[in-house]
Formats: structure tokens, C-alpha cells, sequence
């Protein structure tokens, strides 16, 4: 167990010096190896979210989108619906599904996840997480103007969460070029 979870360590530290296709690999064999050494659970719930994320960045959405979807519920199982890893994991999901066209799928995960991030008292990064993910959402059902107040929103957010939200406002000038090119 402690080799997957440095490898799965190594491969979070791939994705924060955005090198998707490394961590790929080494997500793609901890997250196999985890499944058949332990099955379902907590901790392959964790790979299959960063292996999801990781396929997202890398523009394979419908990859990314089964990944998430059985990451999603694993995690809320394991973990409990409202944890951390579980709602991160959730709207994860909805870009995914928004990004490879399952606009259903992903209206269904957002309006599962919303009272959980409503029921929050402190705004902070899980809300700026949940306002880009609707973002994301409207801009590909067209709704160009409500996604531009959600998208505003999440950056406000997430510059007011300092350091902790940098990592997330690298994706900003594409979803701002997104946005002009749909506006």
C-alpha cells in the first residue's frame, strides 16, 4: 500500500507542474493495481478522481467522464456524500460531462452536489469549484451571459482563497477565450 500511495503522491506532483501525460501513467497503473489489490474503495476513489482530472487537462473528456463517474458515488460511499474528496470529485465530474457533451449528465451531478455546497456556511474554494463547473455547464448549453457571472464568480472566489486558489486560475484565460469566442 505505501508504494501506491507514493506513486499516487509522485503523480499529484506531475499534475501540479502540469505534466499530464507522466502522472497519466503512473495514475493509470496505481488506480489498476489499487482495483485489484483492494477492490472499491476510499483510496481507489482518490486515484480514479486524480486519474480523472488528469484526462480532463488532457482533453480526453470522455475518458475523463467514465473515470469520474465511477469515482463519484465510490467516493460519496466510502467517504460521505458532502466530504471534501466526494464533492470535488462530483464537480469534477460535471465539467467532464459538460466538456464531452452529456449536458444532461451533467445538470443531474450538478443538482445532486448543489444543496451539499449550499448547506457550506463559509464561501471558499469548494464554491469557487462549484461555480466554475456550472460555468463550464452553461457556456456549453449556450447561456453565455449567465455563464460569464458564474465564471466572474468562481475567480473572485478563488483569488480570495490567496495561494490555496493559485493553482486553479491557470485554467482562466482559456475558459475567459471560451467565453469571447461563444459571446
Amino acid at each position: 500500500m505505501t508504494g501506491l500511495a507514493i506513486s499516487q503522491l509522485k503523480a499529484v506532483r506531475l499534475i501540479k507542474l502540469d505534466q499530464f501525460e507522466q502522472a497519466e501513467g503512473i495514475l493509470t497503473r496505481v488506480a489498476a493495481n489499487r482495483r485489484k489489490t483492494f477492490g472499491s474503495s476510499a483510496g481507489l476513489a482518490v486515484d480514479l478522481f486524480h486519474l480523472g482530472r488528469t484526462k480532463l487537462a488532457l482533453g480526453k473528456y470522455r475518458e475523463a467522464q467514465t473515470i469520474l463517474a465511477e469515482a463519484h458515488p465510490m467516493a460519496a460511499k466510502y467517504l460521505s456524500p458532502s466530504s471534501v474528496p466526494a464533492l470535488v470529485t462530483g464537480m469534477t465530474l460535471i465539467e467532464a460531462q459538460a466538456q464531452a457533451g452529456n449536458l444532461g449528465g451533467a445538470k443531474r451531478t450538478l443538482l445532486q452536489i448543489e444543496p451539499l455546497i449550499q448547506a457550506i456556511p463559509k464561501p471558499g474554494l469548494l464554491q469557487a469549484i462549484f461555480a466554475r463547473a456550472n460555468g463550464i455547464l452553461l457556456l456549453k448549453e449556450g447561456k453565455v451571459a449567465q455563464a460569464s457571472v458564474e465564471v466572474d464568480r468562481s475567480e473572485k472566489l478563488f483569488r480570495e482563497q490567496g495561494s490555496a486558489g493559485d493553482p486553479y486560475l491557470k485554467a482562466f484565460p482559456m475558459l475567459r477565450a471560451e467565453l469571447a469566442k461563444a459571446g
